[in-house]
């Protein structure tokens, strides 16, 4: 669609924006709410067709219609130094689409909320830069590429790295998402048994054996899904989910991972964890694999 044509689409709605039908049959105004959202839309359209790079220099025609200055489009096509947490806009909305398109869980839309916040987290614990959740202009060349892990004979399992605190989830060998995670702490509690013990989250390779639907409450705190792997030991959502380990030895998530998770996750899987007392498994080979079925 042509600049042209957007201002004499913009014209209309704004022309039809003054008018309803009213139950009697007469025009009424809309209101002002109504109005604003035509604006609005307007506005959106505008954004699309900059940032597209439709135009050469700004539409000076549309942007009367909307009353608003004329943008910059040299500064719309470029992306600010930083992005952090209730930040909103276009790169805010391009920052959700490609973290999330990276295998990172961020929010919908266009606000650098909550849940991106924690996508960022993700994403700078995976590539071993500080956690602190702002998202700035040289990281979107990491985002180009996919996270990758280890080949293993499991096509669909997990793997939690404690060291870099993050959560993998491998579907047909490939990394589908990567969520931020917060372990044991490894500080002394006392147990149910009554026995002090160092809140450790073991390593090794584990298969889920149970899980519980809904919200448990434990004499440790609240657990969101948990699905166990060794004993009392599972995978949780949980309101508080830090950049560092403060867990009793759990492995905590948000609760909208969590609800994430719950879509993939079942018992029998496959979890490996690894990181702080044992490295990584290495890679597996399978030896004289059989010949391919015609």
């Amino acid at each position: 669609m042509r600049i042209r044509d957007l201002s004499l689409w913009f014209r209309e709605e704004r022309h039809q924006a003054k008018l309803s039908d009213g139950h009697d049959g007469r025009h009424t105004p809309r209101t002002d709410a109504e109005d604003d959202h035509v604006t609005g839309l307007g506005a959106f359209v505008l954004s699309l067709v900059l940032v597209a790079g439709s135009a050469a220099s700004a539409p000076s025609e549309l942007t009367a219609e909307l009353g608003i200055d004329t943008p910059d489009l040299a500064a719309l096509q470029t992306p600010p130094a930083e992005l952090r947490y209730r930040d909103s806009g276009i790169w805010a909305g391009e920052l959700n689409r490609r973290l999330a398109a990276a295998g990172f869980h961020a929010s919908t839309g266009e606000s650098f909320g909550y849940q991106t916040r924690h996508a960022v987290y993700a994403f700078q614990k995976h590539h071993g830069l500080d956690r602190n959740g702002v998202f700035t202009g040289e990281m979107w060349n990491l985002l180009d590429g996919s996270p990758e892990l280890t080949w293993r004979r499991e096509a669909n399992r997990v793997e939690v790295d404690l060291a870099k605190q993050v959560l993998y989830l491998v579907e047909d060998h490939e990394v589908r998402f990567v969520l931020p995670i917060s372990s044991g702490n490894g500080e002394p509690f006392v147990n149910s048994a009554g026995n002090v013990v160092a809140a450790r989250t073991p390593e090794g390779k584990f298969a889920f054996q149970r899980v519980w639907r809904g919200l448990r409450v434990s004499y440790l705190g609240e657990l969101y899904n948990p699905y166990y792997f060794l004993g009392g030991y599972a995978i949780h959502g949980s309101p508080s989910v830090p950049n560092y380990p403060a867990s009793h030895g759990c492995i905590r998530v948000t609760n909208w991972d969590m609800d994430l998770l719950r879509e993939h996750l079942e018992v029998g899987q496959t979890l490996y964890i690894y990181g702080l007392r044992t490295d990584a498994p290495p890679r597996e080979t399978i030896h004289n694999p059989p010949p391919a079925v015609l």
